[in-house]
């Protein structure tokens, strides 16, 4: 996937927000996907694991990842592709409102079509 040259103005707005919030050395850059990972709980495990991104980018991945962790409790997450950044994040938030409805908490796993995998947890994993 190419990068898309950046012209929907609530991107733009959102990537300034980030840049505008490094504190110290300008080299540093906060990640694109900080929206997305504020959404999650308190410890968050990030990851594109090769036998995950076999199923996450595959015609039928939401299928068999729903089909394997369908004694998962509470249930598995699954986000359409959304370029990462501003629109990802909008994306998971109009998910976890449908979510928390239904469940009654945050998503712990959630598989991001085309991109991998995020696990969180308030507190810690056991």
């Amino acid at each position: 996937l190419e990068t898309p040259i950046i012209t929907d103005e609530s991107e733009k707005s959102y990537r300034g927000i980030l840049i505008g919030s490094i504190i110290g050395s300008n080299s540093l850059r906060p990640s694109i996907e900080s929206g997305m990972h504020s959404l999650l709980g308190r410890v968050v495990v990030h990851t594109h694991p090769v036998m995950v991104n076999l199923l996450t980018c595959m015609v039928g991945g939401e299928k068999i990842v729903k089909e394997l962790f369908s004694d998962t409790k509470p249930e598995i997450m699954w986000i359409n592709y959304k370029y990462p950044g501003y629109n990802l994040a909008m994306e998971l938030k109009k998910n976890f409102v449908e979510y928390r409805e239904k469940n009654h908490v945050i998503p712990e796993i959630i598989f991001l079509k085309n991109h991998g995998l995020t696990v969180s947890n308030e507190s810690s994993f056991s």
